[in-house]
């Protein structure tokens, strides 16, 4: 009898502790309900009262450019073969060390204006690409040519140590260009991993633009 007793009165308390569960949910859902009514009230308020300040809303303007148009330089025409040479006649080896070789990098300008090197040669580069024709790679064969008959009458054992390092250096790369040259027909301009035809699209992906001057020769290019 007793243990009927404990189980009914056992009972009676899990249905009395589920009510109350069952209540409290019904409630917060009541207030959850509520809850997005009440929170869209404040905020329509506060949008009416506080406009956003005007001074917020206004773009700020740019200052304008220090330099709002640009007017390209006369460019680089590379001279004669005969005036390279006439220039470099009994100059100081150091001078000869510069110059022959900034004049033979000249004659290629494709790879100068690619890699931003125009302005290190003291020259603004032509827009347009390389000369290929045949006349024109003969010249530039004549002058490495003359070039390495020009430093060989240079006395290699009166000049400094360092005056040494560079004569080798130019010896080195004359000599390498000149003995090529026989070899010239047997590069193959156009073929189907790299050549002529490829060559504009690298230009157009390996050219570093970093202002307006070079967007300039970017677009005339």
């Amino acid at each position: 009898m007793k243990a009927k007793m404990i189980c009914y009165l056992l009972f009676l308390l899990i249905i009395l502790a589920a009510s109350a569960c069952s209540s409290d949910a019904v409630s917060e859902s009541t207030v959850s309900a509520e809850q997005p009514t009440l929170t869209a009230s404040h905020t329509e308020v506060y949008t009416a009262a506080s406009p956003l300040p005007a001074a917020t809303i206004t773009a700020t303007s740019l200052p304008p450019s220090a330099t709002p148009t640009f007017t390209p330089e006369p460019t680089y025409e590379p001279p004669s073969i005969d005036e390279v040479l006439a220039g470099l006649s009994d100059a100081p080896i150091d001078i000869f060390f510069e110059e022959s070789y900034r004049q033979l990098r000249l004659r290629d300008p494709d790879i100068l204006y690619a890699g931003g090197f125009g302005e290190a040669f003291g020259v603004v580069l032509p827009v347009h690409f390389i000369d290929l024709s045949l006349e024109y790679t003969q010249e530039t064969q004549e002058l490495e040519r003359a070039l390495l008959d020009m430093l060989h009458d240079y006395d290699r054992e009166k000049l400094r140590a360092d005056q040494k390092i560079s004569y080798d250096a130019l010896a080195w790369y004359l000599d390498i260009r000149v003995r090529g040259q026989e070899f010239a027909d047997y590069l193959f301009l156009v073929n189907p991993v790299w050549g002529l035809q490829q060559w504009p699209l690298d230009f157009l992906l390996e050219y570093t633009i970093e202002n307006q001057q070079d967007v300039e020769f970017y677009l005339a290019r």
